[in-house]
Formats: C-alpha cells, structure tokens, sequence
C-alpha cells in the first residue's frame, strides 16, 4: 500500500495533464487524503483496515477513463509475490475488474513463471479468474541467429559497431537470454565501446544480479535454502546433471537421506521459480548461465567424501 501510495503521487507529479483530473477523482475515497501540494495523496492509515477497499481506488479511475475516452493501465510486476499476500485477495479484485470496469485492463508480469501460473490460478474451476481472457506473452531465449540481429539493430541504433566476433561470442556467452543481451548493450553504451572486455564485465555485474535475485528467492524460503542452494551449485559445476546425482550430491553435503518426494518437491520450486530447467534428455542445468557462472564462483570446491 505505501508502494501505491508513491506511485500514485508519481503519476500525479509526472502527467501534467491528468495530475488535477486524477486528483479530483479521487477526492470522494474515505481512507485517502488529497492535499493541494506534494504529496498530493496520503493513505490515512489511522483509519480502521476495514474502510481500505481497493475498488474504491479502482472505480475512481475507471469513472475517470470513461470520462475521457480512454483506458488505465495497472500493471503488477513480480506478481506472484502476491501469492504471498495474506488475508487480502487480490485475484478477486482483479477478477471484478475484469467484468465490471471496462476504462482498465491489467498487465501481470513476472520472472518465476511457475509461481506466477500458481498465484493467477487460471486453471482452478474455483479460482477467481478461471475462465477470464488472458492473452498470454512469453519471453523465450532468441536463437543465435535471432540474439545476432537484435544486438546489430541495438547497436545500430548508438553508432557503436562492434565486429562480428565480439557479437557472436557475446551471444554464445549470454545464451540468447533478452535481458543480459540488453544489459551488454547498456553496459556497452555506457563505456562507449563493445570489446571483449565489455562482455566480462556483463558477465560479471550480471552475475551478481542474478545471484542478487537468487537470494532474494531463498529469503522467504529460509529452511530450505542450503538445499536449494547445494542443488543449484551441483547442477552448474557439472553443466547437466540428473536426478540421481543432484540427489546424492544432497544427501551427501547435508550428511542424511532425503526422501524422493521432498527431493522432488525442490526441483519443482527450482524449476516454477526459473532457476533450474529440465532438459529433453531428463537431465537438469541452471536456466541462466550468468547464474550458473556466479554460483562456481561462489560455490564451496568440491570434496570427495570420506
């Protein structure tokens, strides 16, 4: 809710134009204050949790796109840290929006797509959005030929012009993952140059975002996070593992056994959250290679076991 609330004043401070319209709409919500100057809205948390009603936030808005012939956005990102949410349903509020206010649409986004599929619920008869339209996106990998013309159409557009070695052993180096290609970019933009040198230091600073986010994964997730962790490091020291190996690698690093079904149970989480994949040949690799790259570099070396 104070995310919103600094969003909302956001909006209001950046679109000139809508900034008095939105305000004025939103005069009439019991549990929001407007003022006349920064910060123009103010959440009265003092007030009882039950007068706080997110409809009442998403029907002023809606009121104010009918007005005006147009259309809100709301977009979540990382939704399925909503899945999270207790005592409060956003699903629900999400699916009277979808039937009932037609000046919004809803964009859910999110990089651990199993969790995301398991917080939207689309498939559950039960669930609040069950049978509501979703057109869905998905960002795959691009393949080498793909991942080479979207960094020639980047880089042509900075006037930078890398040769064609530096932008094939980028590729291969980055696996055709869009947001590290786009990070190279940047990072080769910033530097006003695109060598090799640029490309070790993508790898570097992005392995360490994504090492940033991994652990961000395992913070909610802190009884399981050494095993997490120890099947994570198995799989990218080796490059493809199977079930077997990780398993007894596991066994071993914890000094116990550990029952198929909780073993399992770890891939699976592994796999929604998009750390780990399952490939054709029934064996497992870390899903990002900057990751993998910063887990070998972090990972404890391994011993044989006495």
């Amino acid at each position: 809710m104070a995310l919103l609330e600094r969003e909302l004043n956001d909006v209001v401070r950046e679109q000139k134009k809508w900034g008095n319209k939105l305000l004025e709409v939103l005069r009439g919500i019991r549990w929001l204050r407007v003022n006349s100057r920064p910060p123009w809205i103010h959440f009265e948390w003092e007030r009882p949790i039950r007068d706080f009603d997110m409809l009442d936030l998403f029907y002023s808005f809606n009121r104010l796109a009918q007005e005006n012939g147009t259309k809100f956005l709301f977009v979540f990102d990382e939704a399925q840290e909503f899945k999270r949410l207790k005592g409060y349903s956003l699903q629900k509020l999400m699916a009277h929006t979808y039937d009932n206010l037609n000046g919004i649409q809803m964009i859910v986004s999110g990089s651990q797509f199993g969790f995301l599929y398991d917080f939207l619920e689309v498939d559950n008869p039960r669930a609040p959005l069950y049978g509501r339209g979703m057109p869905e996106i998905r960002m795959s990998r691009l393949s080498e030929e793909s991942a080479i013309d979207f960094l020639q159409k980047g880089f042509g557009q900075t006037g930078i012009e890398p040769s064609s070695a530096i932008i094939e052993s980028s590729v291969k180096k980055l696996d055709g993952i869009v947001g590290w290609l786009t990070f190279f970019g940047s990072t080769s933009v910033e530097l006003g140059a695109c060598t090799e040198k640029t490309i070790e230091q993508t790898v570097e600073k992005g392995s360490k975002l994504a090492l940033e986010e991994f652990r961000n994964f395992l913070k909610v997730r802190p009884k399981a996070g050494k095993r997490y962790t120890c099947i994570l490091e198995a799989a990218a020291r080796v490059g493809r593992a199977s079930w077997t190996d990780l398993k007894r690698n596991l066994e071993i690093r914890g000094h116990k056994a550990i029952a198929d079904k909780i073993f399992n149970n770890l891939l699976e989480n592994l796999i929604k959250g998009a750390y780990l994949q399952r490939l054709e040949d029934g064996t497992y690799s870390v899903s990002d290679p900057l990751l993998a790259y910063g887990l070998t570099r972090t990972s404890p070396k391994k011993t044989n076991p006495r």
